[in-house]
């Protein structure tokens, strides 16, 4: 849940830059919050949602995610050339900034094209070494 990661991003201080935030911990109340307040730490937010969508929606999902100061977000490439290219395209316009010690940075949201499910990398493996008379 939200408060948890929350209380381990305060215990964590220093020592971690990057936090991933996948579709359970985003579909749990106060994801937005937790992911504003970690931007305004400096901290680098690795959305992992595989947004797919028509383009316009992700479009305009890509937009909210740059707003909320999100680093990373990842786009499920079986949207096609269309959703991605305007994805990336609004990833481009939608610049963010954060005043550090003084100092503006300045960052563009970067999407991530996922072709392939872990999950689903391992089943079919495993199910192939099984007919190959594999463990």
């Amino acid at each position: 849940n939200p408060a948890e990661a929350r209380a381990l991003a305060e215990r964590l201080g220093d020592a971690a830059a990057f936090y991933k935030i996948g579709l359970e911990l985003f579909s749990a109340r106060g994801y937005f919050e937790l992911a504003d307040w970690l931007a305004a730490r400096g901290k680098k937010v690795f959305a992992d949602l595989k947004l797919y969508d028509i383009p316009e929606t992700v479009d305009r999902a890509v937009a909210s995610a740059a707003a909320l100061g999100v680093r990373y977000l990842t786009l499920h490439a079986c949207g096609g050339a269309s959703m991605l290219e305007r994805a990336a395209r609004r990833a481009e316009r939608e610049a963010s900034s954060l005043t550090l010690l003084g100092v503006n940075v300045y960052w563009n949201t970067l999407v991530i094209g996922a072709t392939l499910l872990l999950a689903v990398v391992i089943d079919t493996l495993g199910k192939r070494r099984k007919g190959m008379g594999g463990p």
